[in-house]
Order: structure tokens, then sequence, then C-alpha cells
């Protein structure tokens, strides 16, 4: 089966992510991405009935389609580019497979009879901002761009602000000095 147009853009997006330890002058808007991606799973987690799902962890794509994936040449690239890399934790790599698996069901008729907003924007822009992601050595918590931080499961995101995703906006939040 040959891939979308959307697989297609999204690897492309991936594979072209700068994997440098970062980009600090950018955590602000990093983070507020990264709860605009947990505020989605809360809705995706609560419309799916599906309580016990991890933001992280959980395979959202599979879940909703699950006979559908990205295609293999695909899923074999990105995951060969990230291990070669190296600056990638397996966190990572599993949520980079979920956005890519996402693209190959995101314009089908299921995902779009939900009526929300697509789960991996906000987390795809997030590294594209230079965020990074990786489990710290306490149960349940994360360091998310030098931040620790719990993450849950998805259900407990539904009180976090909504982010309008908005390029200018997401610099501004970079500009403001920050307590």
């Amino acid at each position: 089966m040959a891939a979308g147009k959307l697989e297609t853009r999204t690897l492309n997006r991936i594979l072209s992510l700068e994997w440098q330890g970062g980009d600090p002058s950018r955590q602000q808007s990093q983070l507020a991405l990264f709860n605009e991606f947990l505020r989605r799973c809360a809705l995706w987690s609560e419309a799916l009935n599906w309580p016990t799902a991890h933001p992280i962890a959980s395979d959202y794509p599979g879940h909703i389609v699950p006979d559908v994936r990205a295609t293999p040449v695909n899923a074999t690239l990105m995951q060969q580019t990230l291990r070669t890399l190296g600056k990638t934790s397996v966190y990572e790599r599993m949520l980079l497979t979920h956005i890519l698996n996402w693209s190959a069901i995101a314009e089908s008729a299921t995902v779009h009879s939900y009526g929300l907003p697509d789960l991996y924007e906000p987390v795809l822009l997030f590294y594209e901002r230079g965020g990074w992601l990786n489990k710290s050595s306490q149960e349940s918590e994360w360091e998310i761009s030098g931040v620790v931080d719990r993450i849950d499961r998805s259900s407990t995101y539904h009180d976090l602000p909504s982010l309008e995703i908005d390029e200018a906006l997401l610099d501004e939040l970079d500009a403001a000095p920050h307590v």
C-alpha cells in the first residue's frame, strides 16, 4: 500500500527534526505545546471511552483504526534515522511512531467522525521547536524540555487550558520574561 500525502508530509517533518539537545530559548512554547497535546489526549481518551490511556505509551491510532499503520518502508526509515541520530529516547521514538501511524488514519472517516482536533499536531510542533522528552528515574515522572513533571493517564488533563496554535503566539510566549 502506498503512503498517503499526509503520511509523506509527516515523515518528512519527522526526518527534518534537529536533535541537537533541544532549544532552551523556546522552552515556554515547547511546554505550552506539550500541555496542549496532553489536553487533546484527554479529549480523545474520553471520546474513545479509554480511561486508562497514557499520552506516551498508548497507541491511539491503533486503538481507533486497528488494521491501519504507516507504510512499513516509512516506519522503518523513520526508526533507522532516529536510532542513527542517537539523540532520541525510546519514548520519543515510540511517540513519533504513534505520530506517523496517526498520519495514516488522520484523514479517515472514522477519525473525522469524532470531530476532535488533530491529536498529535501539538507534539510534532513541540519537537519542531526543539522540544525533547525522556523518562525520569522516578515513577511517572518525565523530563519535558528540561522540566521534570508527572505524566499520568490521559483522562487527567481535561482542565488544561486550550492553546491556539499560532506561530506568532508561540514566539511571543518565548519572548516574554519568565518568572
